[in-house]
């Protein structure tokens, strides 16, 4: 049995209110306040010398921690048996005598039983606009399961697929047992949130009434082309945010169920890499209803919309609970506590080259910055973000930072030590919020698209690129130390916190300037007369109500903001990097050599340079400088 397969039941404490528990493994180290209740039941993450490294699966105490199993000879727990498991899915679903849902239960806890399956080969961009729109026209079945696969939620509801095809389906995944079957679909409704495509809420009676089965689900697809044509070519042909499809179902079917936290029940997905055609059904997050006021322990939260984070009464306190389950996720993917299939999946491979967030930009976007702020918009800034102070300095120091955009990406993905698995969309849209029964807010986390290994300091941008610049520039280097403690508690190998700091302040810096990419668009004179001559603030309802909108205006506004409040630290830091001699011999000569070769690119035409973007499967809207095409070809050449 492995460590984290022992289960131990605290026997000890009872007339002290549990037994102590300390930070280390030494008998000196720093003592925890709260005692580890007697009764509780705990997952063993180490043991050494007779201390025990504990998680706490149910009851009381500190989340972990170092305790003695022994005390004076007498037992203070007790290590169950083949019986462990089902004592512990029996007891996880209270806290005391407060009931706790499954679905906010630790996911490994209640996650069902997959039949086996296959992998799917790595995805592979395609770039080539033609070829991709012919590749979409076909319908081909799952690489998974083989079952025809519907393309939109309407098709889900027709009578080829429905209850029938539902059922086939959940039962080939191994969700649903072959003596049961689903009798019908009830309760449709397709809605659209978020940018990947449609979804559908819907709930389902049993043939056979089961309590282990969520009765409301809920369904997503890719845009179709003819719905979504621009999203989809960049999703799924360009790739640009990775393999959102396969990574979200990769994690779910071979990861969700060795997680220590909550997530959705996954009954089932598929997809097929040629056709591009995708559906995952989980169980539905039980929102509460909108009249609703007041929350008793364990009870699921409002959602909070992206880029909403304004409707929150603290919403620092909604990133630590992302932070620490984002620490936790690295740690078990560092101790390989994800499961045998990690090593056999065929994950996105994100590097310097298409890192999400540590990426190539078009230069020109903080001209185009200043100028929206001087003059198409100025009464939605801050009277300090309009002063020519500040944006002086913003249109010198951000260009200088992506001179060295490159060496940056590659700086994030030199050492191993710093690259794991993570969400790479851990924003507060994308997690369920509930508060345990001492007042702290946690979270499951959903909606894992592009799940994979990447730098971890690019993942915060994921969890952080929608959020309030004021919040994070408050918390900023907190949040990150939050991760930092999930992480080193949950048994991951020591690093340098000082170090992913400074890692974390150089892709926000790249980040920043990606995300004003967006001014180019929103500063032209049509927009100045539609929208910011209408407008009283960035989050206006007039741009709350066009969910394209709201995002590219909320990343743009508090970018920028967050370069007001924190650019002189990101600045230093930047600084600070470059003189730790980054920059030797041989790659200052691989400087010149990509200098000489951007320069003979400059040479060409104007026309020559389209004609190659274009033959790349590329597309030159938007560049509207020569400088900019060089830039795409540079891009398509790499």
């Amino acid at each position: 049995m492995s460590g984290a397969d022992k289960i131990w039941e605290v026997t000890g404490g009872s007339n002290q209110g549990g037994i102590l528990v300390r930070q280390g493994k030494n008998t000196t180290s720093a003592q925890l306040d709260q005692r580890l209740a007697t009764g509780a039941l705990v997952r063993e993450l180490a043991m050494e010398n007779g201390r025990l490294q504990y998680e706490l699966a149910s009851g009381t105490g500190p989340r972990t921690g170092w305790v003695s199993t022994t005390l004076k000879d007498k037992p203070l727990l007790r290590l169950l048996g083949a019986g462990g498991a089902d004592k512990l899915a029996n007891a996880s679903a209270m806290d005391g005598d407060i009931p706790v849902p499954a679905i906010l239960r630790p996911h490994r806890d209640v996650a069902p039983t997959f039949l086996p399956c296959g992998h799917l080969e790595v995805f592979k961009p395609t770039l080539n606009q033609k070829k991709f729109k012919e590749s979409c026209a076909q319908r081909l079945p799952g690489q998974f399961y083989g079952l025809s696969l519907p393309a939109t939620p309407e098709d889900f509801a027709s009578e080829e697929f429905g209850a029938k095809w539902l059922t086939e389906a959940m039962q080939k995944a191994g969700t649903l047992p072959k003596s049961n079957s689903v009798a019908q679909m009830v309760n449709w409704r397709r809605f659209e949130g978020g940018g990947s495509g449609p979804k559908v809420l819907f709930q389902v009676e049993y043939a056979v009434d089961d309590a282990s089965l969520d009765k409301t689900l809920f369904a997503k697809f890719p845009w179709t082309l003819e719905e979504n044509e621009q999203q989809k070519i960049v999703e799924q042909g360009q790739g640009k945010f990775g393999d959102n499809w396969g990574g979200e179902i990769n994690f779910y079917r071979f990861i969700s169920s060795h997680v220590s936290f909550p997530v959705p029940k996954f009954y089932f997905g598929d997809l097929n890499r040629a056709s591009h055609q995708a559906i995952i059904i989980n169980a539905a997050v039980p929102w509460p209803e909108a009249d609703k006021t007041e929350y008793k322990p364990y009870e699921v939260l409002p959602p909070c919309g992206k880029c909403e984070d304004y409707v929150l009464k603290d919403p620092n306190e909604y990133y630590f609970a992302i932070v620490r389950r984002q620490g936790t996720l690295a740690a078990l993917g560092k101790t390989n506590k994800l499961g045998p299939d990690v090593a056999k999946v065929q994950w996105y491979n994100y590097s310097p080259r298409n890192d999400v967030f540590c990426c190539m930009a078009m230069p020109g976007h903080e001209v185009a910055m200043r100028k929206f702020i001087e003059e198409t918009a100025p009464h939605i800034f801050p009277e300090d973000m309009r002063a020519s102070s500040f944006l002086d300095k913003f249109v010198v120091q951000l260009p200088a930072i992506m001179r060295s955009q490159e060496d940056i990406a590659k700086y994030i993905y030199q050492d191993e030590a710093y690259i794991g698995f993570q969400h790479q969309n851990g924003n507060t849209d994308n997690a369920y919020f509930y508060r345990r029964p001492n007042g702290e807010l946690d979270c499951g986390l959903l909606d894992w698209g592009s799940f994979a290994q990447m730098s971890f300091a690019s993942a915060f941008q994921g969890s952080f690129v929608s959020c309030l610049a004021e919040m994070l520039a408050e918390y900023d280097d907190r949040l990150v130390c939050a991760w930092a403690d999930a992480y080193h508690s949950n048994g991951g190998p020591p690093i340098d916190v000082e170090e992913l700091l400074l890692q974390y302040r150089m892709v926000t810096a790249v980040s920043i300037y990606g995300c004003i990419a967006s001014v180019r668009l929103l500063g032209v004179p049509e927009v100045k007369a539609t929208i910011w001559d209408k407008v009283q603030s960035w989050n206006d309802d007039l741009i709350r109500k066009n969910f394209g909108l709201k995002f590219t205006v909320s990343m743009m506004y508090n970018r920028a903001l967050l370069w007001k409040l924190r650019g002189d630290t990101y600045w230093t830091s930047f600084q600070s990097w470059l003189n730790r001699g980054k920059v030797g011999p041989a790659k200052a000569a691989e400087a010149a050599a990509a200098a000489e070769r951007h320069a003979e690119l400059l040479k060409l035409s104007v026309k020559d340079l389209k004609d190659e973007i274009t033959a790349a499967g590329l597309s030159a809207a938007g560049a509207a400088e020569k400088e900019d095409l060089v830039r795409l070809v540079e891009r398509a050449r790499a």
